[in-house]
């Protein structure tokens, strides 16, 4: 997957820090100031599963170059949550995204 981060600043366009990811099929252009929005080619994504659902795509988008451990994003995610269900909630949340 190659992505990069970009702040973009002009008269007509809003700052905006935006994540470029490709996939296999497509770019994808997560937006994450001004609301959270996932866009492609064909479909633009503004509302997910659940607020956790974004807060792990915007985590994942502006922290790209780097391995992510379950447990720590569990951790962070669901502090009041034991390990197990912790991660049982990651995995719900990966499968949404």
């Amino acid at each position: 997957m190659a992505c990069e981060v970009a702040v973009r600043t002009g008269l007509t366009t809003p700052l905006r820090l935006t994540a470029w990811l490709q996939t296999m099929d497509e770019p994808w252009q997560i937006d994450l100031l001004g609301g959270l929005r996932a866009c492609s080619a064909d479909r633009t994504i503004t509302r997910f599963r659940t607020q956790k659902t974004g807060v792990l795509l915007a985590y994942l988008a502006l922290h790209l170059n780097r391995a992510h451990s379950r447990e720590v994003l569990a951790a962070m995610l669901w502090p009041e949550s034991d390990s197990l269900a912790g991660r049982l909630n990651l995995r719900v949340e990966l499968a949404s995204l």
